[in-house]
């Protein structure tokens, strides 16, 4: 196989690998639920209605940093995180128990996400939580091909 074949293969793998462990990028809404910020103890936020609590929103990836895991030059860490208005997030963040922070999840498989809470002034920020670090880039497959790995910031 060419070098220039492979390193479509590649691309292609890790297109794949994004978009299984990405949400749902088209999603316009998820669920919301509660949680302690050490992940002891959650539940699902309900509203009145007793149905599950859903906002709208977008999801978006940030990257933190450049790892050499796997001894690859490319690779990076990053996690997903729903963005919300300020209004939105408040409005959650109210119906939650004290000591417990709101977080987005698309069902009760979903790894651990954060909002991005985007205020009106153009500024945004990152609300309180715990989320899943996940690592890729192209060239961590240059050697390995099992895919990314998630742990969390705090292990």
């Amino acid at each position: 196989m060419s070098i220039n074949r492979q390193k479509s293969y590649l691309s292609f793998v890790v297109v794949l690998l994004l978009l299984v462990n990405m949400p749902n990028a088209y999603a316009e809404w998820t669920y919301v639920y509660c949680a302690k910020s050490d992940q002891s103890d959650w539940y699902w936020l309900k509203d009145i209605s007793n149905h599950y609590a859903t906002i709208s929103g977008n999801w978006g990836m940030e990257k933190l940093r450049e790892s050499r895991k796997w001894g690859a030059k490319l690779c990076y860490e990053y996690f997903f995180y729903f963005s919300v208005s300020d209004d939105e997030y408040s409005l959650i963040s109210e119906q939650c128990r004290e000591g417990y922070v709101p977080q987005p999840a698309n069902n009760k498989y979903s790894q651990w996400y954060i909002f991005n809470v985007n205020k009106s002034n153009g500024e945004h920020y990152f609300a309180p939580g715990y989320y899943t670090i996940l690592e890729g880039g192209l060239e961590c497959f240059d050697q390995n091909l099992e895919g990314f790995e998630s742990h969390s910031p705090w292990q």
